[in-house]
């Protein structure tokens, strides 16, 4: 074989180890933008921010988010409804179904009563859950969402 073959030969042997190492940064690089992995349905803070297939956003002045947390001891189930603190009971099923339950919200009155009554009502109405990466849904005979919400950190 001659030089110039030779220098070829080790040309080539450089792009490939090349274009290998671009291909394994890129596989990295998207790696670490893939979503995170499903999230426990308990313990995790769930920040409000699709109610009946509209947009819900924070009440401007509002110190809280609209949200609900899970507990993992015992089903409670707590959070922040638009106006007032409310609490009650979870249970889980079979598969994804899930029921609240004897859920109370103390008696302040505020400007937006409505979007609070709904997000009471979804709850009371939800009977399955889902969690794709950090989003949970709740919905009604798995059809249309009724509520989406995102894992936050709680304010």
């Amino acid at each position: 074989m001659t030089t110039a073959h030779n220098l070829y030969k080790f040309a080539f042997a450089v792009c490939l180890f090349t274009l290998a190492m671009a291909c394994s940064g890129t596989r990295q690089a998207k790696s670490a933008a893939a979503p995170k992995l499903n999230l426990p349905l308990a313990g995790t803070y769930w920040r409000l921010t699709e109610l009946m297939g509209k947009p819900v956003s924070v009440t401007k002045g509002a110190k809280k988010q609209l949200a609900i947390t899970l507990g993992a001891d015992g089903g409670r189930a707590f959070g922040f409804s638009g106006c007032n603190m409310f609490n009650g009971s979870y249970t889980i099923g079979e598969g994804s179904s899930i029921v609240f339950s004897r859920t109370a919200a103390t008696m302040m009155a505020c400007a937006d009563m409505e979007t609070e009554r709904r997000f009471l009502e979804v709850l009371n109405t939800a009977d399955a859950y889902s969690i794709v990466g950090n989003t949970l849904v709740l919905s009604k005979a798995r059809v249309a969402p009724l509520a989406k919400f995102v894992a936050d950190t709680k304010p």
